[in-house]
């Protein structure tokens, strides 16, 4: 794709470019709330209610030509950058979750394979299609295997120059309009990271009796897009439909999952945005202004506070994770994936939050209210597929022992560009994105700026800040704006106690509220005295409760082993090999910060932050914690498996591929590649692999 894009256009002559586009597609979709509005949200609900695509606003993205946006500028399109295609398509996303999935974003993400790995031909083709108003498909999951793509039991049987395929992809969007389908499909039977591959095909040259179309379904969300199957026996396809060389599908999946799902995730946003809006704008309504006082004002502020609070946050990552995928293209792996695992926590938590001030408008099906029950069910479902939670865990995970091995507290600081919202970038190069890097440059950013925090008595101390923080402020603003009276039942004198109650046995005061007692530290009967708060960075605090001398410490379960000679170097589980790397590092050099982190790491006995080899004296590999971890994934016990049968026919998924290649990371003190359990799928090929790159502990 990095010839494609080319160079970028400068800073500001691009910036003017793009708040144009912005500003001429919303005065297109004008005012939503208008019912006279051909794609306002009267029309959009009844669209929804339907069950049909949006029509209306369909036309108007073809009007706009909004297919331009996904096609590379080398290519006659105006794609020039991630960050400039998140800010053209936000306001489609504020109009509609629906809209802007089936008629846009699905396309890209078909797209964005071929611009990856496609040939020349394969690359003007599918422009030509899209600049022409044409559409594309992407089929990479099945319903039976979810998350676990490489499962997929599509395959594609070389057949002289061709192919021939069987199997089906059950739940397809825009599959019966597509005029491209991007395919994925397993090409060689043995298990590997090189047992699958990418197909562009033209739906309407498939052989009608070997290809069926299967009928469409109505999903709960996004019930605008256009969802069929499609099923295979054994149909012809050539062999120049194959996208980039045989057996490079999972690589090629891997690389354009790390850009589709940052691009989704930083353009949903705009959903929570819109619900916001609906939720301040019915609030004023009912009320006929802001809210002056009361326990309903306080909550209302509260909520509208905190879903505020939470979009500026998500946001800010978003903007961060976007310009990542130009400067940082390395490290994108988990910055992607960290911000698609957020999006269904945050638009779920603040959706909730926002109903508070709803009430049962919640439940409205039409005129404003309507867009916000739209949302609450078509939002949910982009974080289904690829970019599912369990996914994101499954790719971040297995990378954080790594990281705090080789990266944390050591990086150099991110580039400056990756915090200016419109500063230039360079061009993207997917060639760049890396499956696991070990690297997290963002980590080395946040103690620079907990460095660059003053802090020196009450009033150097930072603010608090949250969600938290801004619902007690609105409570104690409510409870200003509330007349004394009505805080004291009438009496007028009692401050904000609160009221008597009259009851059947007589006056009473409402129970006071109960203090929070710190928890007992150690096995003896010994409670401490509660720990007073301290500031975060910097500023004065009392020092916290220590245990009296000789108080036994409870250690945890599962906690520090005494080292054992015979099984090789211990692991790093103490301070004093922790704190060279500590006292080095300049941005904690006498800092409060990093005084306090190495005080930290002086009293935890338990951290474990590097792992040396298990080898026995006799240098035997441990055969018995291979199995034991395999034990516990596959739920089997360690004398059925098998060493020569394939992982996957024992039911391993990837996500618990990956995870053990990060406990192999921790046992052995190895850097694993992603792809380790794929290339060595049994047992009996994982231990020899092992022996090769452990000379002190062959396999036998």
């Amino acid at each position: 794709m990095t010839s494609l894009l080319g160079e970028r256009a400068p800073a500001q002559a691009r910036e003017h470019a793009v708040r144009a586009r912005v500003a001429e597609l919303e005065a297109r979709f004008g005012d939503p709330t208008d019912p006279a509005n051909p794609v306002g949200y009267t029309a959009l609900l009844e669209a929804d209610r339907a069950a049909v695509p949006f029509a209306a606003g369909e036309a108007l993205l073809d009007d706009f030509r909004i297919a331009d946006e996904y096609v590379p500028h080398a290519l006659g399109g105006r794609l020039d950058g991630m960050d400039t295609l998140v800010r053209i398509m936000r306001p489609v996303f504020r109009r509609d979750v629906g809209l802007a999935m089936g008629h846009g974003m699905t396309t890209f993400m078909a797209a964005s394979d071929v611009w990856t790995a496609g040939s020349s031909r394969q690359r003007h083709w599918l422009a030509g299609l899209l600049r022409d108003g044409g559409k594309a498909a992407i089929a990479q999951h099945e319903t039976a295997h979810s998350n676990d793509f490489v499962r997929s039991q599509v395959t594609a049987r070389r057949n002289g120059d061709g192919y021939l395929i069987s199997g089906g992809k059950p739940m397809v969007n825009n599959l019966e309009r597509a005029g491209a389908l991007v395919l994925f499909c397993r090409t060689d039977p043995a298990p590997g990271s090189g047992s699958h591959s990418v197909l562009l095909l033209e739906p309407g040259q498939l052989t009608g009796a070997r290809a069926a179309v299967t009928a469409r379904r109505t999903p709960v969300g996004l019930r605008g897009c256009r969802f069929a199957g499609v099923e295979f026996d054994d149909c012809p396809v050539p062999g120049s439909a194959l996208l980039g060389p045989e057996g490079s599908g999972i690589t090629t999946a891997l690389r354009s999952f790390q850009i589709s799902r940052t691009v989704i995730a930083a353009t949903a946003v705009a959903a929570l945005d819109t619900s916001l809006r609906t939720a301040v704008r019915f609030d004023r309504e009912r009320s006929g202004g802001w809210q002056t006082g009361g326990r309903d004002g306080g909550r209302t502020g509260a909520a509208l506070t905190s879903a505020f609070v939470n979009l500026l946050l998500y946001d800010a990552l978003a903007v961060v994770a976007t310009r990542a995928l130009h400067l940082l293209p390395a490290e994108t792996s988990v910055y992607s994936a960290a911000l698609k695992y957020l999006l269904p926590r945050v638009l779920t938590e603040t959706m909730y939050d926002l109903s508070i001030v709803l009430g049962s408008g919640l439940y409205t099906r039409e005129g404003t209210l309507g867009i916000f029950q739209k949302h609450v069910r078509d939002v949910p479902v982009l974080s289904l597929g690829h970019a599912g939670t369990v996914a994101c865990q499954a790719t971040v995970i297995p990378q954080m022992p790594r990281l705090a091995r080789s990266s944390w507290f050591v990086e150099d600081e991110a580039p400056a560009g990756l915090f200016r919202l419109h500063g230039d970038l360079p061009p993207l190069r997917t060639e760049r994105l890396s499956l696991a890097c070990g690297r997290d440059s963002l980590s080395a950013t946040m103690l620079a700026v907990a460095a660059g925090i003053g802090g020196g008595g009450r009033r150097g101390r930072p603010r608090r800040a949250g969600p938290a923080h801004a619902r007690r402020r609105a409570r104690r603003g409510a409870a200003r704006r509330t007349p004394p009276g009505a805080r004291t039942g009438g009496g007028g004198c009692g401050g904000n106690r609160p009221a008597r109650e009259v009851r059947p046995h007589g006056p009473v005061r409402a129970a006071p509220r109960r203090r929070r007692r710190a928890r007992p530290v150690g096995p003896g009967p010994l409670r401490p005295r509660p720990v007073p708060r301290r500031p975060l960075l910097g500023g004065r605090g009392t020092a916290p409760h220590r245990p009296p001398a000789g108080h036994a410490r409870r250690r945890p379960a599962g906690g520090v082993r005494d080292p054992d000679p015979a099984r090789g170097p211990a692991p790093l589980q103490h301070a004093d090999q922790l704190r060279p790397l500590l006292d080095s590092h300049p941005r904690l050099t006498g800092h409060p910060a990093g005084r306090r982190m190495r005080r930290t790491h002086r009293r935890s006995p338990t951290m474990t932050v590097h792992t040396g080899r298990p080898a026995t004296a006799d240098g035997v590999l441990p055969h018995e914690w291979l199995y034991a971890r395999l034990s516990l994934y596959l739920r089997r016990a360690p004398g059925t498996i098998d060493p020569t049968v394939p992982f996957a026919e024992y039911g391993m998924d990837s996500v618990a591929a990956l995870s053990l290649c990060g406990d192999l990371e921790d046992e052995f003190g190895l850097e694993v590649e992603p792809t380790l359990l794929w290339d060595h799928p049994t047992v009996e090929s994982l231990l020899a692999h092992l022996g090769s790159v452990l000379p002190a502990a062959p396999a036998h």
